[in-house]
């Protein structure tokens, strides 16, 4: 979202972005829809304020950098990442959940607006109404792996003072034909492992550059030999060295364009952390928007 007036896709979507609209106590256009197009700055996603893994090979991130950015503990533990896109949802991987009990909301707990484990005190926690995995996913070739949660409280966001951290506010959703070409540095984030026989996940939020790679390239044979689906986008560095891993999935892959933060991916899968020849692989969000639109407004009330 962010700068463009990009065109609605279906009605699902326009009527959710009125929403947001709507709900805004300041609007940067003058009007949020006009027909079948839509001024995407009205949700104010994708930017942050800033006062002052599965990651191998990250550095520490600071407080305000990744305001999206959200920890999911199953039963009192960490298991993996999410991004808020709305005030009461948030995205992350259906294989996130990976047990019976996983499918109830109030085994949940959702933690955004901090970036250490081991200080959750100052964290705003949310509890989960509402799960919502792809009906598509298929576990064998973890295509279509992405999923929503319904928070049963919407969030405040943060960041409205300059003076003020920006420690909770929506990544931007891409448009369905919006384009992240091969070589487009983009940022990862989570609290998943720092090497891949690592014991414990890491305690503070890391973060990491990767590049994006051109489906071509990432199913030729000495990669990952054609089991890149249309669902699917790699990144990360083919030399290796930087990655996500395990404990990060489900949390963002976002790219930066004129200025804007856009949820490019959801951390999926990949073939050990940071080897050669295997980049990270996360759902494509633009050819799922579709789908996070209608369930959004499906799961409204």
């Amino acid at each position: 979202m962010g700068e463009g007036v990009p065109t609605s896709r279906n009605d699902a979507q326009l009527h959710y972005v009125l929403l947001i609209c709507n709900e805004l106590t300041l609007c940067f256009s003058s009007r949020c829809a006009t027909k079948d197009t839509v001024s995407l700055k009205c949700i104010e996603c994708g930017n942050r304020i800033k006062v002052s893994s599965r990651i191998v090979g990250g550095e520490a991130a600071e407080l305000g950098d990744w305001p999206w950015q959200v920890s999911l503990h199953y039963k009192s533990r960490h298991v993996c990442g999410a991004s808020i896109i709305a005030r009461n949802w948030i995205i992350t991987a259906s294989h996130c959940f990976f047990e019976d009990d996983s499918f109830r909301p109030f085994n949940w707990k959702v933690y955004s607006g901090f970036i250490s484990q081991r200080k959750l005190f100052g964290a705003t926690r949310s509890s989960v109404s509402r799960i919502v995995t792809h009906q598509g996913y298929d576990s064998e070739t973890n295509d279509y792996d992405v999923a929503l949660m319904k928070l049963s409280r919407s969030l405040e966001f943060t960041g409205n003072f300059s003076f003020f951290p920006d420690k909770v506010r929506p990544a931007c959703l891409p448009t369905f034909d919006q384009q992240f070409p091969h070589g487009t540095t983009c940022m990862i984030t989570g609290f998943g492992l720092t090497e891949e026989r690592a014991a414990s996940s890491s305690d503070i939020l890391l973060e990491a550059s990767v590049d994006i790679i051109s489906h071509a390239t990432c199913n030729q044979r000495s990669v990952y030999n054609g089991k890149i689906t249309p669902r699917m986008i790699c990144a990360g560095m083919l030399l290796g060295g930087v990655d996500s891993c395990q404990g990060d999935s489900g949390g963002p892959l976002v790219c930066k364009v004129s200025g804007t933060w856009y949820l490019a991916g959801v951390t999926s899968w990949g073939i050990g952390c940071a080897r050669t020849n295997k980049p990270g692989v996360y759902a494509q969000v633009t050819q799922l928007t579709d789908w996070i639109f209608t369930q959004m407004e499906a799961n409204s009330n």
